[in-house]
Parts: structure tokens; sequence; C-alpha cells
């Protein structure tokens, strides 16, 4: 068995202690944020500042994955938490529903779904019923669209931001396509 010295890693949090948190380690820069962004240019304008000291620092440092995930929690406060009927894609319901046996009631269904393109970008995408009163019945109209799409390179650090806007491409597109018009009209996208 082999083992390797990780060293430190160093861990930087805005000074009210809310996210955005940043973690420097031997391998690794993360940026995480659990702040709501309506636009990726909202983001991008707390993440550019970040990768621009990391590139000033380490000009020539080489990137050998960037990772860009959306955890979308869809909640609707009225209705049958099973029916989602005009809010998320028809497909994604009917294969989140389609194997429940008679009788019994739903405690969870997740469904997982791996995908790549053409550009060395790969999606993994999480979604259903993920029932944050698991172990029970799921009663909470709540559905989830978790969506991780990350490049492998290598690649110069300066090619991040380019990278990261083009995974938000991937990830807008396959959010869109799984939401329909009636959760726009709820979120104010569009007028019915």
């Amino acid at each position: 068995m082999n083992q390797e010295s990780l060293g430190m890693s160093y861990e930087h949090r805005r000074g009210d202690g809310a996210t955005p948190v940043v973690t420097l380690t031997h391998d690794s820069l993360t940026f995480e944020c659990s702040k709501e962004y309506s636009h990726f240019a909202q983001f991008r304008a707390d993440a550019d500042p970040i990768v621009g000291d990391f590139a000033d620092l380490h000009p020539d440092a080489i990137v050998n994955r960037i990772g860009l995930r959306y955890i979308n929690e869809i909640s609707i406060p009225e209705g049958n938490a099973l029916q989602w009927d005009g809010l998320i894609n028809s497909a994604l319901v009917a294969s989140t529903l389609a194997a429940i046996p008679v009788g019994m009631r739903v405690a969870r269904s997740l469904h997982q779904l791996q995908t790549f393109t053409d550009d060395s970008t790969t999606v993994l995408m999480h979604y259903g019923l993920a029932n944050p009163d698991y172990p029970n019945e799921v009663v909470r109209r709540q559905f989830v669209i978790d969506i991780d799409a990350s490049r492998t390179g290598p690649f110069g650090v300066g090619q991040v931001v380019q990278s990261a806007q083009a995974l938000n491409a991937h990830c807008e597109s396959i959010f869109e396509s799984s939401i329909a018009d009636g959760l726009r009209n709820l979120m104010g996208v569009i007028d019915e």
C-alpha cells in the first residue's frame, strides 16, 4: 500500500462566515457557493477575482479538470407531491414514477444520467424526488435537478473562465429541457 502526504489545505470564507468558500489544496482550487444566483454573470463576478489572483500567482499552472455544479431544488408548497404535469419535463416525471408497485407509497425516487459531448464535457445528472423527510413517505412537492458538468484537461489556467462558460451553457441547456412552461411561469420567466 502506497501512502502519500497530502499536505496542507487552506480555506477562506468571507468575513460573515457565509459562502463563497475558497479551498486550496496540493492539487485543487475549489470555489463553492450556496448563494443563490439568478445568472451566470453574477457567479462569474465572484469567481473571476479568485481565478485571476490564482493565475497571477501561478501563471504556468496546468488545469486537469474543471467542474461546475448546479443543485436545483424545485419546491412548490401546494399540490400533490407526485404531480408535476406542466412543471417538469414529462419524460423525467415518467421515469421517476414508472416503477411504483401497486399499493406501495414512494419514499424516494432518484435517477442518474451520465452523458458526454464532443468538447470533452461530461455531465452527470441526478433528478427526481429526493424527499427531505426520507425514510418517510414523500409528502412535500419537491423535485431535484442536480447537474454536474466537468471538462478534463490539460489546459492553461487562463482557459478556466472560458471552460466554465462552456460548462454553464451545457447546464443551462439541460435545465431548460428539464422544465416545462408551467414552472417558467411560476418563476416569472414567461407569461401564459
